[in-house]
């Protein structure tokens, strides 16, 4: 929610910039793209430096009352790196409301969403746990394709296309009756 008033008030200076961020940004993508791909290979060099585990032991135990809001807060770390491109999508958006409580009240139906799929997760975490075993040996390929489509979508941000890619997905939305309200949004 926070993160929503910031956006909202700062979304003058985001648009001036707008094309040097997206460069900056599609750089970014594009070496994020490269090395998840080179890690599915090797984990020498500079891929040994970026898939080695980072961890600092904490023991629930010895932290008492404090255990839950920083186990909560070091959860909220991990996680922030995979609900980037969605949450990016949600400023975004927030940026562009009339108001801060417009964008505000954005980033909260958010949060809540969020914290219901992490709810509805806890509830099923052995069933989640078996189907990670499954996946296992399809890890490679599947990494292999996310960085490669991550560094197409870097591409399209460094040239300035990620406009005619959503064009694209509009068109196809309209096209099909069940998904054509979602070409509005």
């Amino acid at each position: 929610v926070a993160l929503g008033a910031i956006a909202t008030s700062v979304s003058s200076l985001l648009l001036t910039n707008r094309s040097t961020l997206e460069r900056g940004a599609g750089v970014l993508v594009i070496a994020f793209g490269i090395i998840m791909i080179g890690m599915s290979f090797t984990n020498r060099g500079i891929f040994g430096f970026f898939s080695r585990e980072r961890r600092i032991d904490v023991r629930p135990s010895k932290l008492g009352n404090w255990s839950a809001p920083l186990m909560g807060i070091a959860f909220g770390f991990g996680w922030s790196p995979c609900i980037g491109t969605i949450l990016t999508g949600v400023l975004a958006v927030a940026s562009l409301e009339e108001s801060v409580t417009r964008g505000m009240l954005l980033l909260f139906v958010f949060s809540m969403g969020m914290g219901l799929a992490f709810i509805g997760s806890a509830l099923g975490v052995d069933r989640e746990l078996t189907g990670a075993k499954r996946i296992g040996r399809w890890l490679r390929p599947i990494n292999v394709t996310a960085g490669i489509l991550m560094t197409g979508f870097g591409l399209l941000l460094v040239t300035g296309n990620v406009f005619r890619l959503a064009v694209f997905f509009q068109r196809i939305f309209q096209a099909i009756p069940v998904l054509e309200r979602l070409a509005q949004i």
